[in-house]
C-alpha cells in the first residue's frame, strides 16, 4: 500500500497496528503491506476502513470482497430448515404445543 504525491510513503503492519512509513528510510517496497480484499479474516479490512486523514490516507475502492452468503440468505435458509425439520413449524403449532402458560 504505497501512496503520496511522490509515491514515497507506505502502510506497514507492526504488531496489530497500521503505521505510515517513508520509503527509503530503512523501509523498502517489500516491507509495505499488500492488501488482499479476498482474505476471510476481517482484521486488516476493518483497520483499513477506519483509517482517517491527516494521519493516514483516505481509503478508496474495494476493501473486502469475500464470497459468502449474506445475512438475509442465511436467515431464510435457517428459517426454511426449521420449518421443514423443526419440532414446531408455525405459530399455531407453538400455541398448541403445551409449552404455554396463563397470566392471571
Amino acid at each position: 500500500m504505497i501512496f503520496g504525491k511522490n509515491r514515497d510513503k507506505g502502510i506497514v503492519l507492526i504488531g496489530r497496528s497500521l503505521k505510515v512509513v517513508k520509503l527509503g528510510e530503512g523501509i523498502t517496497e517489500a516491507d509495505v503491506l499488500v492488501h488482499d480484499e479476498t482474505t476471510e479474516d476481517t482484521g486488516i479490512h476493518t483497520m483499513l476502513a477506519q483509517m482517517r486523514p491527516p494521519e493516514y490516507p483516505m481509503v478508496f475502492g474495494v476493501i473486502r470482497a469475500v464470497k459468502k452468503p449474506t445475512y438475509n440468505q442465511m436467515f431464510f435458509e435457517q428459517q426454511e430448515e426449521q420449518m421443514a425439520h423443526g419440532p414446531i413449524r408455525n405459530v399455531d403449532e407453538l400455541l398448541n404445543s403445551g409449552e404455554t402458560w396463563e397470566v392471571k
